[in-house]
């Protein structure tokens, strides 16, 4: 719609006073001019001169009849009738007057006019009452309840992880979950002890904090106390102990017949005690000469083959199917069988009743890879996929820390 360029003016008679309309300079658009409170106003109107001329009489009818004077400005029709809907809708205390005082005051506190509507959104989704209650103790209940329903997609040792980690968190903080910030979330975290432990707490507490914000326990678009927390610095380079081949004789002869399974599958094929503790008989497949450790019961999810060398087939094979589970019975958790296993260790004494082999944590693993290392003269690899081991793991941590020839002492003990 094009706007005549010299369009005179057009003049609106109302009772009292007159309005003026102009061609408003762009195309479609139309100045009405009038005066209000003995200043000057104009209001830009699109479309055609009957809209403009239509949007004038509008304001005459309130600058005539008064409206204009009670409200403080000359609204149109379309206006009053917009203002009349608000009236009948507002169910504010303050009437339409204090809803205005709200908004004004909101805007002061953001220092710019507020998106009205969007900040109901945000607050519906951030307000702290409208969260569900309980302390940090019952929401660690539910949750520690609620990953116990996903076996088998986690292992038991990883709940048990879940357990040990999120239950002194629940006793530590007694106010609401909603209340812990990130500088005493991470001053908790840093008070669990080594790097490792750390480590695994930051990683619990974070995926706790992301359950309880889907739950609606925690506001849903808020920042989680855990989005700060700091990168965890893993300690210093560990170099691994190792048993000797008399301490492992020792071990093999003295420590009790219920024990003796584990103890093997540690000392000659070094699978993990909680990889142990899940596998069961038919998973040694003395025919063949391997055993398997399948992806649901390896620690990284990978199904790895170990060979059965001549030492393992000669401890393992009189054993072999004697009980219904290699671990012994009453020790199905995989903490409590490490515990059972390390006790066992310490029973294994001399005559005057002093300890003939050390506690050694992860020592039978660690010595079965550095003596197996040297046997097959450094294959990496190899040692690596029967270990269930990356490669570079293998030779940062367990390279030369041994030589070849107490290395075929080891896999040279035998039963008598």
């Amino acid at each position: 719609m094009t706007t005549p360029r010299k369009q005179k003016a057009v003049t609106i008679l109302g009772k009292s006073r007159q309005i003026r309309v102009y061609a408003g300079g762009r195309d479609g658009t139309w100045l009405v001019a009038y005066r209000e409170n003995g200043k000057r106003r104009f209001k830009r109107v699109t479309g055609s001169l009957t809209a403009a001329e239509k949007v004038a009489g509008e304001l005459l009818t309130s600058l005539d009849d008064g409206t204009a004077f009670s409200l403080g400005f000359a609204p149109t029709q379309r206006e009053l009738e917009m203002f009349r809907s608000v009236i009948e809708q507002n169910n504010h205390p303050g009437g339409l007057m204090g809803l205005v005082a709200d908004y004004h005051t909101a805007a002061k506190i953001l220092g710019s006019l507020p998106d009205l509507p969007a900040m109901a959104r945000h607050y519906a989704k951030t307000d702290p009452s409208l969260l569900k209650a309980g302390s940090v103790a019952e929401i660690v209940a539910e949750y520690l309840k609620d990953r116990a329903q996903d076996k088998p997609a986690l292992s038991r040792a990883y709940l048990h992880l879940l357990d040990v980690t999120l239950t002194p968190f629940g006793r530590d903080h007694k106010g609401s979950l909603s209340s812990i910030d990130g500088e005493e979330l991470q001053e908790w975290i840093s008070s669990r002890g080594a790097a490792k432990t750390q480590a695994n707490a930051k990683g619990v507490v974070t995926h706790f904090f992301t359950w309880a914000r889907v739950k609606k326990y925690l506001p849903r678009e808020a920042k989680l106390a855990t989005d700060d927390l700091k990168k965890i610095r893993r300690d210093v380079k560990v170099t691994y102990r190792l048993y000797t081949p008399d301490q492992l004789s020792h071990a093999l002869s003295g420590i009790e017949k219920k024990w003796l399974p584990s103890l093997i599958l540690s000392a000659f094929a070094g699978i993990r005690s909680f990889e142990v503790c899940r596998l069961v008989w038919k998973d040694v497949d003395l025919k063949k000469g391997f055993i398997e450790v399948s992806s649901g019961k390896a620690k990284t999810r990978s199904r790895r083959l170990i060979p059965i060398t001549p030492a393992l087939r000669a401890w393992i094979a009189p054993l072999h199917g004697k009980t219904d589970t290699i671990s012994p019975e009453g020790y199905a958790h995989e903490g409590r069988v490490s515990w059972g296993f390390r006790q066992a260790i310490k029973k294994i004494v001399d005559l005057k009743g002093e300890r003939l082999v050390p506690t050694i944590k992860n020592g039978w693993r660690s010595s079965f890879i550095s003596y197996r290392l040297q046997e097959l003269g450094n294959k990496y690899a190899e040692v690596a996929e029967e270990a269930g081991n990356s490669e570079s793991v293998i030779i940062s941590n367990y390279r030369e820390l041994t030589d070849k020839v107490t290395a075929k002492a080891w896999f040279a003990v035998m039963p008598k």
